[in-house]
């Protein structure tokens, strides 16, 4: 049973992300999209991870974006599964990071750009992941993901252009260094709730359909204090 609740969930995954990639003339990508997570080496370890005894299904450890980290999970079986996932295909941005010999500092990463073709279907995947678990599937569920857990990709600075611009930020063109860029958008949990909370330079922003249009347009609405 676990294993039939795992590939529904995959296969729904999969149809969201099809008509994402269909919209951008990226048929074979979204058919071909995950196809590597019906391989047993990645099967069975997601399926026990998500699915598996006192397990919640595909929210297990994610929070209220839908975020989860896969390489510390406490889970090695899962870990290594998502490792082989990521070098498996292409529309990861872990694919395009190239691990380099160290010096005295530690280890070092080259970061390449990611080509167009795949940075759509990462796209495709955010919009397919947000609408297979329930999130929206919408545009503003993935500025809002993307404002939350954008500073913890490690992305080459014309991709990471580019990403903001298919997502609609207004300042997609704009060069921030990484700490900049997320202290000027924060997202936060407003304590004692779980409503998330948009500052712009700490000051609070509403997230609402309203806040995102005016998001669009560079006209942004404060909350009353």
């Amino acid at each position: 049973m676990k294993y039939l609740r795992y590939l529904k969930y995959v296969l729904k995954h999969k149809y969201h992300v099809y008509q994402q990639c269909k919209l951008r003339g990226l048929k074979r990508l979204g058919i071909l999209h995950d196809w590597s997570k019906f391989r047993w080496s990645e099967f069975k370890p997601y399926t026990e991870h998500f699915y598996g005894a006192g397990k919640q299904g595909i929210k297990e450890g994610r929070d209220k974006t839908g975020y989860y980290k896969p390489t510390d999970t406490g889970d090695p079986d899962f870990d290594f599964a998502f490792f082989l996932h990521q070098k498996r295909n292409r529309h990861h941005w872990q694919y395009w990071v190239q691990p380099e010999d160290g010096d005295e500092n530690g280890t070092r990463s080259i970061t390449l750009e990611m080509p167009c073709k795949y940075r759509q279907e990462m796209i495709c995947d955010w919009l397919g992941a947000s609408a297979a678990q329930g999130n929206g599937g919408t545009l503003e569920s993935c500025r809002e993901w993307y404002l939350k857990n954008g500073n913890k990709m490690n992305l080459h600075g014309d991709t990471r252009k580019l990403v903001k611009k298919a997502l609609g930020f207004p300042d997609w063109d704009k060069t921030y260094p990484l700490d900049e860029e997320i202290d000027q958008y924060c997202v936060e949990v407003e304590p004692g709730t779980d409503e998330l909370v948009i500052k712009e330079h700490g000051r609070e922003l509403d997230i609402d359909n309203a806040f995102f249009e005016a998001f669009e347009r560079g006209d942004y609405e404060e909350k009353p204090e």
